[in-house]
């Protein structure tokens, strides 16, 4: 099936280094293979513009197992590794990056000094990054649930069929877009704009630009099915930042989904469309928000 309902990740423990090597080859493998295999719409309309991604696998050498929820701290710019312990920062000028984990005290300690990565233009940097276990992981602090009565305007309820090529507005310019190949089945979504107040706050250094987007798939009853995963990457759209032309979108723009399991908020792989629209691809649907660094948020670039 190409839509699936997840139960989570297994963590698998290895205490040789070298399955922690394996791991590591075989992950490279998969990441290069993913970014050139992979093929969503919305890069056949990409901006012309030639940008770099640095992307790789946060590795815990104690059990040789992908780590999630773990912080990278990316050309100055802080990232989390999702539930299969990779990260990413996309839609990079070319130019030198430093790449270092920033793991708790208390949870580990890096294997690696912070790095410095060469990006070239239309290039994928694969960096992965080891730490040792020292203690107990910090559990994720508590969130807010989203609250139904924030929304903007009032949810909406659209039916996508398998084997359509379906575009569901959410509201404000923001939409979910389905191809033809993504579903093998019916599914029922209900989509909702969110008030920035109504939801956990951003990343460390970041602020969400615009209102957040809320998408779920529904059951028979109409209740929300928990951990939906895609075997297709989905496509979402947000309007680029008023006023601006495309080529003037800035380069720190960044969508992001939040993941309720890790209490935090995972980049996406992000293109520039012709339009200006910002589009970000997923297998998951949640929470999804655009956001800049505080400092450009500030200066007003968000606004």
């Amino acid at each position: 099936m190409k839509l699936r309902v997840s139960s989570g990740t297994q963590n698998r423990n290895h205490s040789h280094s070298t399955m922690v090597w394996l791991v590591a080859t075989v992950l490279t493998l998969l990441v290069l293979l993913g970014a050139t295999c992979t093929a969503p719409v919305a890069a056949m309309t990409a901006h012309p513009v030639s940008h770099g991604r640095i992307t790789g696998t946060v590795i815990n050498q104690s059990t040789g197992a992908p780590a999630p929820g773990i912080a990278v701290d990316v050309g100055g710019r802080v990232v989390y590794s999702d539930r299969h312990g990779n990260y990413e920062r996309n839609l990079l000028p070319a130019g030198d990056y430093t790449v270092a984990l920033v793991v708790a005290p208390e949870y580990g300690i890096p294997a690696q000094d912070p790095l410095t990565l060469t990006v070239e233009e239309e290039s994928t940097v694969v960096q992965h990054l080891f730490f040792t276990q020292t203690g107990e992981r910090p559990a994720p602090s508590e969130n807010p649930e989203v609250d139904p009565n924030a929304s903007l305007p009032p949810p909406r309820i659209a039916v996508v069929q398998p084997g359509e090529t379906r575009w569901v507005e959410v509201g404000a310019g923001i939409g979910v877009f389905f191809t033809s190949d993504d579903l093998d089945q019916q599914i029922t979504l209900k989509t909702q704009l969110v008030s920035p107040d109504a939801v956990p706050p951003p990343n460390p250094g970041e602020s969400f630009v615009g209102n957040l987007t809320q998408v779920f798939v529904l059951d028979a009853q109409g209740d929300i099915v928990p951990d939906v995963t895609f075997e297709n990457p989905i496509e979402i759209h947000f309007p680029g930042l008023a006023g601006l032309a495309p080529e003037d979108q800035p380069e720190s723009l960044t969508v992001s989904y939040y993941d309720p399991e890790l209490g935090v908020w995972i980049n996406m792989p992000t293109v520039v469309l012709l339009n200006g629209n910002i589009s970000g691809f997923t297998r998951h649907l949640t929470l999804f928000a655009l956001s800049l660094p505080d400092d450009e948020a500030d200066s007003g670039s968000g606004s």
